[in-house]
Formats: C-alpha cells, structure tokens, sequence
C-alpha cells in the first residue's frame, strides 16, 4: 500500500526564486491549494480548516499575486528580516501540496501535534511531521481552524523546545 507521507516530494523540481518568471507554475500550485481548501475543504479531529477569502495585499509582491487569496501568498512567503515584507519562499512555494496530507495524516504517529501559546497570546495547534522537516501551523477560530501557516523547518531547536514545553506543560495536569 502507497503511504502518502513517505511520497511527499517537492512539486517541481525546478521552481526558481524570482516569482515573476515563474506564474505558469504558482497558478498551478494556487489551483492545488484552493482545491485542498476551498473546493474540498479537510478538517482535522472534526474541526474543518478553512482559509481567509480575501484576496492577498502583500506588498512588493508580483502584480498577478493579488489575484490569489491572502493565506496562499503568506504561506509561500516569509517575513523579511531587514523589510519586514514577505519575500517569496519557492521551498515553502514548492510544499504548499503537503499541508493537506500532513494535516489529515494528523494522526499518524509520524506527525507530532502539539499547542504552543504565540508571543500574541494566541494559541496555536502545531503539526510537524519531523521526518521531511515540514510543519503546519493551524488557530482554531471557532467554530473553524484557520490556516496560519506552514513552512519547512528551518530552526529545528526552536520548534523542539515549544513540543517541550507542551509535553512538560501536559505532564504536570
């Protein structure tokens, strides 16, 4: 039998880091997106996953951007260390068709979940499948989860010690 996790693989093998040079391909993964959310929305434990529906106002992002809604362009970009614009991300571009099966292989024991309380103060439900260094990042916003993110793993220490401090946290009830 297939196991839809160990076939994750990166959608193109040749997506590039200018988006402008690439929209024939960031349609195509836009049209996977919203087909995993919009035309066939998941839930997770009950509590199905939606994306906002507005479309993206990310500034200094390709013009055909603002065709697309607000969470797929965050989710294939990152905030910029210096700008504190997002800047396109083609990794987190060319994952963007993983959230779906990490999300309802969330129960799977390859999939580590685990809650973590945001520097804002709001609690968000972790799911990081460990072996391919990828994690979703869900809120629930009742009655609803809301898509926060999802990215490659690209500070493994920092996530450890969130699932740390989940399992610690939960020990002590």
């Amino acid at each position: 039998m297939d196991d839809e996790l160990d076939e994750l693989e990166p959608y193109f093998d040749d997506l590039g880091f200018e988006p402008e040079e690439e929209e024939e391909k960031m349609r195509e993964l836009y049209a996977r997106f919203c087909d995993d959310f919009i035309e066939n929305p998941i839930d997770v434990n009950g509590v199905v996953v939606v994306i906002k529906q507005a479309l993206s106002k990310h500034v200094g992002q390709p013009e055909y951007f603002k065709e697309f809604k607000h969470d797929f362009v965050h989710t294939i970009t990152r905030q910029g260390n210096i700008s504190k614009r997002r800047v396109f991300e083609p990794q987190r571009a060319n994952r963007v068709h993983w959230i779906k099966p990490v999300l309802t292989n969330s129960n799977d024991a390859r999939i580590r979940t685990f809650q973590f309380t945001e520097g804002n103060g709001k609690l968000r439900d972790y799911f990081w499948f460990e072996e391919k260094d990828f994690v979703v990042v869900l809120e629930k916003v009742l009655p609803d989860y809301w898509l926060i993110t999802a990215h490659i793993v690209d500070d493994k220490l920092k996530l450890q010690k969130r699932l740390w401090a989940y399992k610690e946290a939960n020990q002590r009830k």
